[in-house]
């Protein structure tokens, strides 16, 4: 019969820890009826020191339930490149517009950013009728960029990844 360890040393800083336990049934399960002590330091490997400075974020930034907050529309519209955000505040629809040379998928990156830059400091809805920009705007956020044959189309995801990485 197996016994369980002494010690976990955990190599992601406390607050998410904490984060995950209050929020994993799977979690809580498995660490159940242990008794042993649990810490936290990185490994002292030095490929492994850049969890130092790189964020992991277990908390998700995206919800596929409504949230409290604004509903933000998006829209491209390729022929023209005009980047168009609304949303009602009150009793009045509000309107941002913008201009992105490219594709339709260019444009409406652009409305999507238009959306979060906007909106960094609260949670909101995304609406948009691009499935190219809701996937996008869904996988982003746990993604890592490497460069892309179009820059204009780099630049967008890098400000987009950016833009939801600094969304609260």
């Amino acid at each position: 019969m197996g016994a369980d360890p002494a010690k976990f040393i955990l190599s992601v800083p406390w607050e998410k820890f904490d984060w995950s336990f209050a929020n994993s049934i799977s979690l809580q399960s498995a660490l159940e009826n242990f008794s042993g002590q649990i810490t936290y330091h990185l490994p002292s490997h030095k490929l492994l020191q850049v969890a130092k400075f790189t964020e992991i974020c277990l908390r998700p930034k995206n919800s596929q339930e409504p949230v409290q907050g604004h509903t933000i529309f998006t829209d491209g519209l390729g022929r023209t490149g005009k980047a168009i955000i609304t949303w009602k505040d009150g009793s009045e629809w509000q309107v941002l517009e913008a201009h992105e040379d490219g594709s339709a998928q260019l444009v409406e990156l652009r409305a999507a950013f238009m959306a979060f830059q906007k909106f960094s400091q609260e949670p909101f809805n995304l609406v948009t009728d691009s499935t190219y920009v809701a996937d996008v705007a869904q996988q982003l956020g746990h993604s890592v960029l490497k460069e892309v044959g179009s820059a204009a189309l780099f630049h967008l995801l890098k400000t987009l990844w950016c833009a939801i990485a600094a969304q609260v």
